[in-house]
């Protein structure tokens, strides 16, 4: 499916989340860097670990 292998759904998750993910962040410079990163590098490779980070940060403070 073209849209696990471009990693869309990850990124879809992120969006949907995007308020949340947000307030979770606030002022953290080093979150702030990870959100404001683009999805892919300049390869072209998806960046799972800007993924990685923001995921976790919108699970551990919306439970």
């Amino acid at each position: 499916d073209i849209l696990d292998e471009w990693y869309l759904i990850s990124e879809l998750e992120l969006i949907e989340n995007n308020e949340l993910l947000k307030k979770n962040i606030g002022n953290n410079r080093k979150l702030n860097r990870y959100y404001n990163k683009t999805a892919f590098d300049n390869e072209g490779k998806y960046n799972m670990d800007r993924y990685m980070e923001l995921k976790e940060h919108i699970a551990i403070r919306s439970t």
